[in-house]
C-alpha cells in the first residue's frame, strides 16, 4: 500500500473515530441521565447499541476498501461516501431517539 493511500486511510479513520467516540459516550452517559430524570425503566438500549454498531461499520468497510483498491482518487470518493452515509444514518438515529423520548415523556404525563 502506497503512502498516499495510508494518509487517506489515516484521515478517514480520524474522522470516523469521532462518531465512535460519540456512540461510546452515548452508551455510557445516557443511561445515568435517563435514571436521573426518572426514565430508568425506559433506557433505549436498542438505539444505543445500534448507534455503536452504525459507528463501527464505516471504518471497517473503509479499511477493507483501501486494502482492495489501487486508485487513490477512487478511494477518497468512496470513503467520503462512507462518511456521508454514516452521517445520514446517525442523524436518522438521533431523530428516532428524540421522537422516542418525546413519546415516553408524553406517555408518562398523560
Amino acid at each position: 500500500m502506497g503512502l498516499s493511500r495510508w494518509l487517506v486511510l489515516i484521515v478517514f479513520l480520524f474522522l470516523a473515530s469521532w462518531d465512535i467516540w460519540e456512540a461510546v459516550g452515548n452508551l455510557i452517559g445516557l443511561p445515568p441521565y435517563y435514571e436521573a430524570v426518572g426514565f430508568a425503566d425506559f433506557v433505549p438500549w436498542w438505539l444505543l447499541i445500534g448507534g455503536l454498531v452504525i459507528a463501527l461499520i464505516p471504518p471497517i468497510l473503509g479499511v477493507w476498501w483501501v486494502r482492495r483498491r489501487e486508485s487513490v482518487a477512487n478511494t477518497v470518493v468512496v470513503l467520503a461516501l462512507f462518511l456521508a452515509s454514516h452521517a445520514a444514518l446517525s442523524l436518522s438515529l438521533l431523530s428516532l431517539e428524540q421522537a422516542w423520548r418525546a413519546r415516553v415523556m408524553l406517555g408518562l404525563f398523560s
